[in-house]
Parts: C-alpha cells; sequence; structure tokens
C-alpha cells in the first residue's frame, strides 16, 4: 500500500469527522476497523459481468483512490481502486445502509474515466 491514495481519502474524512467534533484517536480506531473489516458487500450478478472477481472487487475496495457519486443517478456511486493484478477497476454501487454496499457492476477502468479524474 502506498501514501499516494490514502491521503486523499483519509484526510479528507479527517477533515469531515474534525468538523463535527470527533477526537483523533476515535477517528483513527473507526477507520482503522473498517479498513480491517470493510462494508459488508453484496454482489448483484451483473457485477461479473466483464470478468472482474469478487476478490477483484474487495481489493479494490482496500486500495480504493477515488469514491463519488454519479451525478445523474440519486443513490448510485462509483469507486476506482486496484483489482488484484495491480489494475484500475470502475465499481458502480449503491449504498444501503451504514456499512452496506450493493455492486452492480464493475469493469476495467475506461480512460475517459481517468481522464476526468486528472481534471
Amino acid at each position: 500500500m502506498t501514501d499516494t491514495f490514502a491521503y486523499p481519502v483519509v484526510w479528507g474524512i479527517w477533515d469531515f469527522a474534525a468538523g463535527r467534533g470527533v477526537g483523533l484517536i476515535d477517528f483513527l480506531v473507526v477507520s482503522y476497523y473498517i479498513f480491517l473489516m470493510g462494508p459488508e458487500i453484496i454482489y448483484v450478478p451483473s457485477a461479473f459481468k466483464h470478468g472482474v472477481t469478487e476478490a477483484d472487487i474487495f481489493h479494490a475496495y482496500k486500495t480504493l483512490i477515488y469514491d463519488f457519486p454519479l451525478e445523474v443517478h440519486v443513490d448510485k456511486w462509483v469507486f476506482i481502486g486496484f483489482n488484484c493484478a495491480g489494475n484500475p477497476i470502475e465499481v458502480f454501487y449503491n449504498p444501503i445502509g451504514e456499512n452496506t454496499i450493493k455492486v452492480f457492476h464493475a469493469m476495467d477502468c475506461q480512460n475517459k474515466t481517468i481522464d476526468q479524474i486528472k481534471r
């Protein structure tokens, strides 16, 4: 794991949490727990349409570099992380509750998505 993906995600969340009176120790303990445990991931069969495996999706979650809502849709999000081979993949999901996501699509990261992130 490298610091390049961790800083934007962790410090962005810390800025959000600190503004709400969350202490640093509490924040680190919860972040570590979430990192180890991860969310409960529900997989819809369409998630595997492009040959991405359950292990790839879980690994991408553990190494995510971006996580953002889709502008056109309500309650649809996408995160980008690295599969087990180290290649970037896009994972589309619906958040369900506090610590559960339902993955409905996953595929190799497209060049247009990478270009949008660079902007």
